[in-house]
């Protein structure tokens, strides 16, 4: 045995002096001239200590990363780049025993396309220091040796991993550097650090776009500390301060197992004041005024999204230093390949040198002129281009990869241009919104388009593999000359000399073959046999060369592996797309003719737009819409923080006008649950970020089947159940929820008053119709106002375990209860009369036995009744950030309607547009000269409501005669504002005010639908007239054209109106001689309707518009409850005499 050992000694020792000497004379200069011989047995790795740590460290400063197996090639490759721009205080914690090993020799994973080695190699080391993060004998840190999968229980776990390293290097009195393993350093980013010695803590960030001139270097602007922060690089100082907010962020994951690092990290820094610094730092003061934050520069510390899709440092003329692959879509493949299109990845040479391969010249799809700065209404132009585009790449790269299976070489990918961008939510013109910078068009990173790991992937059914290189493999310096010139030119026989137009990776001419068009596998590889040593074949037409295989089958296999291959976004099989739920602005199915050149179908219902030449397939259903997860909420949320409705069929447009409202104000951070299909397809129809509610259970959790249904069965109310569900649901990802009701929209971002709450665990609306605050006090209501209850329909629910304590305790008061009534019940659980206050200020109160801290908003700013009735904003000199469109009694067209007098919906551009209008003047009704604001006794209260009929009696007699006009010259009726002297309401009036509204001001505007069933006045009937209006806010709705925007034919208002004069009581036959050469004016303007109108030509259109009015009077507007008053009312209404007709 002794004898054998020995032998086997010198041999490996012998071959692995020849591989060293070897190995020093080729290209990968980086690793030649840093091998030494292991100094630490792989099984051996030291522990983390103070003194490895300081051993490591430069000047009091480390640079850490930290990777598992799965991972430990980028790890290496992150150490790599970072000993390349002359950084070398380096630490790299291993996960587990395969990570350290890898860390140590320069292993990883990727087969014979990643830094793991032969095993003499392995022998060598790159001098990379490591330790171990897991226990002696123990191999691992319990974690997987796998791909950690974004959102899965590893992948919080991990995150917990980085936190503690941060912690221990902080406590040792080091400044760290700590960074991703997939965040690779291109230039030496320490002299930027070094001169903002003030920051306690740098961060990257996942803004897509940068405020900063061009030529402008230093951080970004104070404000940017509002984006999202993404913690794969951070920058540490030991300091007491920054030593206790990574102590608190610790803290706060070991509360919640559930909790993702990033929004923790976030939410800690947005907690309490924030402060941003005088110019010029660009620092803010965070977490309270007690950490000293800078924002790194977007274009030079950038995302996988900045750096290769809008190439901002390129723009801003600025020095790339480091590069992050998030924003990718191919797991960790897509990553390791996006790092090597950027040639950012260190291959072993056999990698560059071997074996042959295969490249094609690209033909690109032309470009629609002004794409740059097309608006909206151009963007299905562009859609259309990019779909058509990608489809004439797709069938020249699938050409070119069946022949390169079939010469048996490696295909070098071509570039891909795009017009449009990926992501996963809607786009805002063809690029994810925020990332304005993008080029239209762009090269696009590969994972765009295909899947990198499925193209070598082994699958059943004998499917071809398809090695690949990236775009830029000829390019890279590390690609030997051979491989760029050693070549063999394929030229269609029937072709020109030169190449065609369009991307040629061909360096020099060498030898040229000339093919026949539709050349198959046999005749390829009998006219290439002589050419079998040459390193590269170069392409010049693959689709015109390539005419398939000859035997059976093998066309599908390859068909299959092709499409497999791709990726949802561009082009799926519908038996292929169960998955593909996102971008429904670019979504191609790919029927197997495109494997022959012969078309693609698209969806009509997923674009919005149709073609005669395309052909059309019906929309795949409700497949396409992912149920909730994880990893759908996160990317949708922004900061740790989401907004979430949910909406049936029947409130799909409300949903979506909730949505619109949002991204007015610029929150795009939200989500809308569909309770069904058809509400699932408006809101995908709408280009909003949607998932299924079908089987949604109270628990937030995924049922086999029928969801709602069984909220329904097992609960009182089937909102409530929903609500609660969707709570659960978002809280134990780790988000800050405010979920509203759809029939909410917002004037202004209520995101910065939520932020000046942060010991809030609940912010609910309140109930209250009265503010308790001082005018000009636009914060919460004081908390005696609880008493006054809550409104459910809008809550900001904060991630923290006590919340979702608190869900349970609400779905336990839900039997026998609706939705509110049982929040009320659980937030007086154990709690006296009078709740205890947040220490220090009388706003936040304890609830639900003082385990909650509660809040009201205030409900001057978020309001139903106070904002449409009252108008209390503006009575307390306040901005109004919400509308609610409860307190009506008009059902769904009374909520649409209270909106557009708010100028809170948003309807088609047609509805503005496209009417022509009729509007009038109304004279006021008379007004009781003294208005009590105090308390009316009997006598006064009916005074004032006898007051408040005359008055809408006489308005309503005017309004007649306006929609009578309106009718007769076929125009839209636009609607004055009424004047009310009493409120409407359910209860019993107060004097004239709804109960618990003191402060509603007598008279007031007063809302259509509680003058009028609106409906009514519209829905179509066989013998009424029918007729059209638009809201009396409609003329002061920016959306409504003026005579400054577009043609004399599209405005409405204008400051020098034609006057047309009419003798009184026109008759209607001279009435429209008179006007009718007006007939193109969008707006006709009459002063006196009761003096312009005389009556209908026929007594039967009379009766007809007549019926039609009266019927769609409210019960409230008349003094209804007595028949004799009630004739007479109306009499009064029509200017009839009673014993010209009958009123029943």
């Amino acid at each position: 045995w002794l004898g054998l050992i020995i032998a086997c000694s010198f041999i490996i020792i012998s071959s692995c002096f020849i591989a060293y000497r070897s190995f020093q004379v080729l290209p990968w200069g980086i690793l030649a001239t840093s091998v030494t011989i292991l100094r630490v047995p792989t099984d051996e790795v030291p522990q983390l200590s103070k003194e490895l740590a300081w051993a490591a460290a430069d000047g009091g400063e480390i640079f850490v990363t930290w990777a598992n197996e799965h991972f430990s090639d980028f790890a290496v490759n992150w150490a790599l780049h970072l000993k390349d721009v002359g950084v070398h205080n380096i630490l790299v914690g291993a996960m587990d025993v395969g990570a350290a090993k890898a860390s140590s020799t320069g292993g990883g994973g990727g087969g014979a396309q990643s830094l793991r080695s032969p095993l003499c190699f392995t022998l060598m080391s790159h001098d990379i220091p490591v330790f171990a993060m897991y226990e002696r004998n123990a191999n691992s840190t319990g974690l997987t040796k796998g791909d950690f999968g974004w959102g899965s229980p590893s992948f919080t776990k991990m995150g917990r991993q980085k936190v503690d390293l941060a912690h221990t290097f902080l406590s040792y009195g080091l400044n760290i550097t700590l960074a991703d393993s997939d965040a690779v350093f291109v230039a030496d980013p320490r002299a930027f650090f070094a001169s903002h010695p003030r920051a306690d803590v740098l961060a990257h960030t996942d803004k897509l776009n940068s405020g900063l001139p061009v030529g402008d270097a230093g951080l970004e602007e104070a404000g940017a500390i509002h984006a999202v922060a993404n913690i794969g690089l951070l920058v540490f100082r030991a300091r007491p301060q920054t030593l206790a907010f990574v102590a608190a962020w610790r803290e706060g994951l070991n509360q919640d197992p559930k909790a993702w690092d990033q929004t923790l990290f976030n939410q800690l820094l947005h907690l309490g004041r924030m402060t941003p610094e005088p110019a010029p730092s660009r620092l803010t003061r965070a977490w309270d005024d007690a950490l000293l934050v800078g924002i790194l520069p977007t274009a030079s510390y950038s995302s996988g999204h900045v750096a290769y899709v809008s190439g901002l440092a390129a723009q801003k003329k600025l020095t790339q230093v480091m590069v992050h692959t998030t924003f990718q879509y191919g797991g960790t493949p897509g990553k390791r390949n996006r790092l090597r299109e950027g040639m950012l990845w260190y291959d072993p040479p056999a990698y560059y040198a071997g074996p042959r391969f295969l490249s094609i010249d690209m033909q690109y799809p032309a470009i629609p002129p002004g794409i740059q700065t097309m608006g909206e209404e151009g963007m299905h132009a562009v859609q259309l281009a990019h779909l058509q585009g990608m489809l004439q790449q797709m069938l020249q790269i699938r050409a070119g990869m069946a022949m390169a299976v079939v010469l048996n070489r490696t295909f070098i990918m071509p570039k891909l241009m795009c017009l449009c961008d990926r992501y996963w939510a809607p786009l805002d013109r063809c690029r994810i919104p925020g990332a304005e910078a993008v080029p239209l068009p762009f090269t696009c990173p590969m994972d765009h388009v295909f899947e990198p790991g499925n193209l070598e992937q082994r699958m059943e059914g004998g499917e071809p593999l398809v090695p690949f290189r990236e775009y830029s493999f000829l390019g890279n310096p590390r690609t030997p000359a051979v491989v760029k010139d050693d070549v063999v030119v394929l030229e269609l026989a029937s072709a020109a000399v030169n190449s065609p137009e369009g991307s040629s990776p061909l360096a020099r001419s060498r030898a040229t073959l000339r093919l026949p068009a539709n050349s198959t596998n046999l005749g390829l590889q009998a006219a290439l046999a002589a050419h079998e040593a040459t390193h590269r074949i170069h392409v010049t037409d693959p689709l015109a060369l390539w005419g398939g295989w000859e035997e059976q089958g093998a066309n599908a296999r390859m068909a299959s592996r092709f499409l497999r291959s791709l990726g949802f976004w561009c082009c799926r099989l519908l038996a292929h797309i169960k998955a593909m739920r996102r971008n429904h602005l670019i979504i191609v199915l790919v029927t197997s003719a495109v494997l022959y050149g012969n078309g693609v179908l698209i969806s009509d219902k997923y674009l919005g737009w149709k073609s005669p030449k395309i052909a059309y397939e019906p929309a795949c259903g409700p497949q396409l819409v992912p149920q909730l997860n994880r990893e759908l909420a996160h990317a949708a949320a922004q900061g740790g923080e989401i907004f979430v409705t949910w909406a049936s069929q029947v409130y799909a447009d409300f949903a979506v006008n909730w949505a619109r409202s949002l991204q007015r104000v610029n929150a795009t951070n939200f989500l809308v649950g569909a309770l069904d299909e058809k509400a699932a397809q408006a809101l995908l129809d709408a280009q909003l970020p949607v998932f299924s509610m079908y089987n949604l259970d109270m628990n937030g959790s995924v049922m086999a089947a029928g969801g709602s249904k069984a909220c329904e069965q097992d609960f009182h109310n089937s909102t409530a159940c929903q609500r609660i569900g969707l709570a659960r649901a978002f809280l134990s990802y780790g988000l800050d929820v405010t979920l509203s009701d759809a029939d909410w929209a917002f004037a202004e971002d209520p995101r910065p008053f939520f932020s000046r709450q942060p010991p809030a665990d609940l912010l609910a609306a309140g109930a209250a119709l009265v503010n308790s605050t001082a005018d000009g006090d636009g914060g919460l209501e004081l908390a005696a106002s609880l008493a006054a209850g809550t409104d459910d329909g809008l809550l900001l629910l904060r991630a923290a375990p006590a919340m979702l304590s608190f869900l349970q305790a609400w779905a336990r008061a839900l039997p026998g209860r609706n939705g509110q009534a049982a929040l009320e019940s659980a937030l007086r659980e154990g709690v006296g009369a009078t709740p205890a206050l947040w220490p220090g200020q009388d706003r936040l109160a304890y609830a639900w036995g003082g385990r909650l801290v509660l809040g009201v908003l205030p409900v001057a700013r978020f309001g139903s009744h106070t904002a449409s009735v009252q108008g209390l904003a503006g009575l307390m000199h306040v901005t109004q950030v919400a509308v609610h469109a409860s307190h009506q009694s008009d059902g769904l067209v009374g909520k649409r309607h209270r909106l557009r007098e708010a100028m809170l919906w948003e309807d088609a551009p047609e509805y503005y547009t496209e009417p022509r209008l009729l509007s009038m003047d109304l004279k006021p009704p008379s007004v009781p000269e003294k208005l009590s604001l105090g308390v009316m006794d009997e006598g006064g209260q009916t005074a004032l409501q006898m007051a408040h009929k005359r008055g809408l009696q006489f308005q309503l007699q005017q309004v007649r005669a306006g929609m009578a006009l309106a009718v007769a010259l076929n125009r839209t009726f636009l609607m004055p504002r009424l004047t009310c002297l009493c409120d409407s309401g359910w209860d019993k009036l107060e004097n004239c005010r709804s109960p618990g509204a003191p402060l509603t001001p007598l008279p007031f505007t007063c809302p259509w639908d509680q003058v009028f069933l609106v409906e009514r006045l519209t829905e179509p009937h066989e013998k009424k007239v029918n007729m059209t209006y638009r809201e009396y806010s409609f003329l002061d709705n920016p959306r409504t054209p003026n005579e400054t925007e577009g043609t004399a034919n599209t405005a409405f208002r204008t400051h020098d109106p034609t006057i047309v004069w009419l003798p009184p009581k026109t008759g209607l036959a001279d009435l429209r001689d008179r006007v009718a050469r007006h007939s193109g004016v969008r707006r006709l303007h009459v002063r006196d309707p009761q003096a312009a109108w005389a009556d209908w030509e026929r007594p039967e259109d009379g009766k007809s518009f007549d019926l039609r009015f009266i019927g769609a009077l409210a019960p409230w507007a008349g003094p209804f409850d007595d028949e004799e008053k009630t004739k007479r009312w109306l009499d009064g209404v029509l200017r009839r005499k009673r014993k010209r007709e009958k009123w029943t």
